[in-house]
Parts: structure tokens; sequence; C-alpha cells
């Protein structure tokens, strides 16, 4: 051992030269890393919620709008920004993780030669979500949206581990009990899917901590997310992205101004409130039903639950029609 030791040592002192060559070199190849820190491409998803004429579909326009316009102004163009969508139309199997296609249903590897995970250059990478809520139930057009997202939190949660989000919400201060809840619960269900949050949830009118703000806005918001964007958007960093914490907007000295509660509602509840909003007819192969025997069970049983209560719904609401028509016919009869 010791004659090892000493012939080691005479081969490193033969060489000191080529050592000091290669320190240098090494410390050369880190500082130029460092130096030039490539910018990955991010493809950036809006989806809103609105109601008629109401203020998330125009905040989700302005902040496709500012993306644009200050992550787009350097000399590389690293960032892709969709045209705003509402939730009915947008398509959750775009979120796949097109890198983990291994652990998908034979059915969804299949979708992915030929249907929308063949898309890999458009996929997004980041979502953004601009919503408002109804008595704290989605809007009509984020119904089925929250109904995917929702069932992939329950049958496969970390599903969009590979996806980061950013979430503004609008809200009507009138209604009290349930202010803000749809934004609120949307942000946490992100998060129980894996979704990483990069920039703080944004509240019209409710304080923003992160950047010292009272009553946020719309411009506020868009501009210090903007900012986020930027900033982690490299190799180096990207690696080192923190999630932000799902009340990260408020602080011990500036708490929201009516409440910091979310009410968890289950989709039963969601398509009554929504008197039965059009669902899908099968699982988003995002939620990847077939991921285990008991997952799939779930699934499948969630769905056929949802089907007879939809059926359900509209069989009240067409009886509730009839009456009524019945009622106005008589009315007019004895007008007559």
């Amino acid at each position: 051992m010791l004659a090892r030791r000493c012939r080691h040592r005479k081969i490193s002192s033969r060489h000191p030269a080529a050592s000091l060559r290669s320190l240098v070199t090494n410390e050369a190849t880190a500082t130029a890393k460092k130096k030039s820190k490539k910018k990955n491409h991010t493809n950036v998803a809006i989806v809103y919620g609105s109601f008629c004429h109401d203020e998330s579909l125009f905040d989700a326009q302005h902040i496709a709008q500012v993306l644009r316009g200050k992550c787009n102004g350097s000399s590389d163009d690293f960032l892709s920004v969709s045209q705003p969508e509402d939730g009915d139309s947008f398509d959750m199997d775009s979120l796949i993780d097109r890198n983990n296609t291994g652990e998908v249903s034979a059915a969804t590897a299949s979708t992915a030669e030929t249907g929308p995970l063949a898309k890999t250059a458009g996929a997004p990478t980041m979502l953004v979500v601009s919503t408002s809520s109804w008595n704290g139930y989605p809007p009509a057009n984020l119904v089925n949206f929250s109904h995917q997202l929702k069932l992939a939190s329950v049958t496969n949660p970390g599903c969009l581990s590979h996806l980061t989000h950013a979430v503004w919400g609008n809200g009507d201060e009138r209604w009290w009990g349930t202010y803000m809840n749809v934004p609120r619960y949307v942000d946490l269900l992100l998060e129980k899917c894996g979704s990483r949050r990069v920039y703080a949830r944004g509240e019209r009118g409710e304080p923003f901590a992160p950047s010292d703000i009272l009553r946020c806005t719309v411009e506020d918001w868009a501009d210090g997310l903007a900012e986020v964007v930027a900033g982690v958007n490299t190799e180096e960093e990207e690696e080192e992205v923190k999630t932000v914490s799902w009340d990260a907007l408020w602080s011990d000295d500036t708490p929201s101004l009516r409440h910091q509660e979310v009410i968890q509602f289950d989709i039963e509840s969601m398509l009554r409130a929504t008197k039965g909003s059009d669902l899908p007819g099968g699982v988003s192969p995002l939620c990847r039903p077939d991921k285990s025997a008991e997952h799939y069970r779930i699934g499948c049983q969630e769905l056929e639950r949802h089907g007879e209560l939809l059926l359900q719904l509209r069989h009240e609401e067409d009886e509730r029609k009839r009456r009524f028509r019945e009622r106005l016919a008589a009315r007019q009869a004895r007008e007559k």
C-alpha cells in the first residue's frame, strides 16, 4: 500500500503543469457556462373562466399582452404566449407530460403519435388561469376544465409536475362567504396535480404582499408575473425555481380584507350549481385512470355517477320548462 501511494505521488509530481492547465480549463468552462445562461423556450397557455362582459376575459387578454411585450423585448425570443381560451375550448390533453408517456395508457400512447401529443413544440410548460366565481362555483365555460382538474387531482396526483402555473382571480365582494373561491380552489387543484406555483396568486382588490400592495390590480400583477417569467427562464435557474406558497399574497401585516378561506367543492355540487353544464364523455388521458386498478375504478365510478347526475339535472330542467309552458298556456286561455 505504501509503495502504491509513493508511485501515485511520483506520477502526480511529474505533471504539475498539466494539472494546473486542467484546473484552469475547468474553471474557465464553469465561468463560461455561468455567463452563457441559455434561455429555454417557454410556452404559456392562458385559460379563463368568465360570464358575459366579465373582467376575467379582458384580464386574460391584458396578461397575454404584457407577457408578450416584456418578455419578448429582449434579443432572445424565449417565450410563446397563446391566445387566451375559455376552459371549455382548452385542450386538457395538451398538458400531458410528453417526456413521460411511458406511464400513460396504450390509448394515450397511440394518441401521442397522431393527436394532440404529437404537437410537442407547442406543448404548454406554464399555465396562467384568470377566472371569477359564481356563488363559489366555476363559470359555465370553466366547468369542463375544473371537472378534469378535480378528477386528475383525485386519480393521478402529481400528473402536472412538469408544469408551472400562476392564477389571477376576480370576485364580487357582496358574496362574502364564497368570495374568490374558484381562483383559490383552481390554484389549490393545480398544486395537488403537482404543478409548481411560480408567482403568488393575485386577487383583484385584495392585498398583494410580494409587491407591498394593499389593493391589487391586474396591471400590477401582470407586470410582476412578467418579471418572474423572464427571471427564472434559464437552464441553470430552471431547476432552482422555488414553489410559492398558496397564501403568499397575504402576510401578517396585510391579511385579506374579507377572508382567507376556500371551499373545496365536489363535482356533484358543482354540476348542480351550474345546472348540469355539458361535460365530455370520458376522462382526459391527463388523469391516467389506468395507472392503477384502484384509480381506474374510481375514475369509472365518478364518470358513471356524473353521467347519471347530468341526465337527472336535464330531466328536472325539462320538467320545469314543461310546467311553465302549461301554466303559460292556461293563463293565455283564461285571458281569451
